[in-house]
C-alpha cells in the first residue's frame, strides 16, 4: 500500500490585543476550527485518540504579545499556501493575524527542535523614577555568572542565556535570549537580575530564530 503524501505548511502569525490571553491548549483548538471551516484535509495521528498534527515552534507565555510566531500543521490534501494566505485572516478572531505560508520539506526536524534563540522587546514597569537602563544593561553584562532558581526549586545560571541585551529609545530593553530544551531564558528573569520589578512589564516575541536558518521572521 502506497505511503499518504502529506504537505507541511509553515504559518507565521501575529499574537496582540485580546488574543495574548489565549492559552495554548485553546490556541491549537482554534487553529483547528479555523482549517476546518477553511475546508482544509488536516492529517491526524495515528493510535486511539487521533490529533490533529500541529505544532507550535515555542509557546507563547499567556499575556506575551508575538509578532511572528510559527506553527507547523500538515495536511492529508495539499493546498496553495498564497491562495489560503488571502482567506484565512477572515477565519481568525482578533488579534490572530497570518502574515505568511509556507510549504516545508516533511523530513525537517520537529519545528519545536529547530528554535535557538528569541528575540524581545521588553518595557519594564517603572512607576517610580526611571532607572539608568544602559548602565543596568553594562553591570549585568559584566557578570561571569548569574545564579538564580527556577520553578522546580534548581538553581541555574541565568548569564549563558542572554545572548544579547541592550537599551533602546522611549525605556525599552532589546533582548536576544537562549530558547533550547533545557536551557531557556524568560525576560522576566533578566529585568529582576538587572534590579528591575519584573511584575507587569509589556514583552513582546520579536523574532525566533532556527537553527542554521536565522531570525523566522517577515
Amino acid at each position: 500500500m502506497k505511503a499518504l503524501t502529506l504537505q507541511r505548511l509553515r504559518i507565521q502569525f501575529s499574537k496582540s490585543g485580546p488574543a495574548r490571553f489565549i492559552g495554548n491548549l485553546d490556541l491549537m483548538r482554534l487553529w483547528e476550527r479555523a482549517a476546518r471551516r477553511a475546508g482544509l484535509a488536516l492529517a491526524y495521528s495515528v493510535g486511539f485518540h487521533p490529533q490533529p498534527r500541529m505544532q507550535l515552534a515555542a509557546p507563547l507565555p499567556l499575556g506575551y504579545v508575538g509578532d511572528a510566531e510559527l506553527l507547523d500543521l500538515w495536511l492529508a490534501n495539499p493546498t496553495d499556501p498564497e491562495a489560503l494566505l488571502q482567506s484565512w485572516n477572515a477565519l481568525l478572531p482578533p488579534g490572530i493575524a497570518v502574515q505568511a505560508i509556507n510549504e516545508v520539506m516533511d523530513r525537517e526536524p520537529a519545528l519545536s527542535a529547530q528554535v535557538t534563540s528569541a528575540r524581545f522587546a521588553v518595557l519594564p514597569n517603572c512607576e517610580s523614577a526611571a532607572p539608568d537602563l544602559a548602565q543596568c544593561v553594562l553591570r549585568l553584562l559584566e557578570q561571569a555568572q548569574i545564579l538564580r532558581i527556577n520553578k522546580r526549586a534548581k538553581e541555574y545560571d541565568l548569564r549563558p542565556l542572554v545572548e544579547q541585551l541592550d537599551a533602546a529609545p522611549e525605556g525599552w530593553l532589546t533582548m536576544q535570549l537562549a530558547a533550547r530544551p533545557a536551557a531557556t531564558g524568560r525576560p522576566e528573569e533578566v529585568l529582576s537580575a538587572m534590579g528591575l520589578d519584573p511584575c507587569r512589564p509589556a514583552i513582546h516575541r520579536r523574532e525566533l530564530i532556527l537553527i542554521d536558518k536565522g531570525p523566522a521572521s517577515g
